[in-house]
């Protein structure tokens, strides 16, 4: 029981706690990852230098599209198609496997929609954005 508590009054419970939610976190990730990679989430090609994502799909909560390197990425409202503001916003980079990355700012404009991401240096990847539509 001493040894208990001292583990506890340490911090290694809450270490713990951190440990686990960080686990769920990246599953959480993980699963999304998978759900793109998977070609149900409308795939873009990129043609001279423009990135020129494929119309969504009706009914999909999921958009994705690659962007080239550059200090904003935008996506329109009426490219995502999604009916509200309140999006989820993911970054990855343009590496194998894909990895999170994190903007210096999201803004999602709440009369058309748009997102701007922006980053401190140029930076290309890919944006996913869940909503509803």
């Amino acid at each position: 029981m001493n040894a208990r508590r001292s583990d506890l009054d340490r911090g290694y419970g809450e270490d713990f706690d951190l440990r686990h939610k960080l686990k769920a976190m990246a599953t959480d990730i993980e699963n999304l990852r998978a759900i793109v990679m998977s070609g149900v989430v409308p795939v873009p090609s990129i043609t001279g230098g423009i990135s020129s994502p494929a119309p969504a799909t009706s009914g999909a909560n999921i958009f994705a599209v690659t962007k080239l390197a550059a200090t904003t990425w935008t996506v329109l409202g009426s490219q995502h198609g999604f009916t509200t503001a309140d999006l989820a916003v993911t970054c990855y980079n343009a590496g194998s496997p894909r990895r999170v990355i994190v903007p210096t700012s999201v803004t999602v404009n709440l009369t058309n929609r748009d997102v701007t991401i922006t980053w401190s240096i140029a930076t290309g990847g890919r944006v996913v954005i869940a909503g509803l539509r």
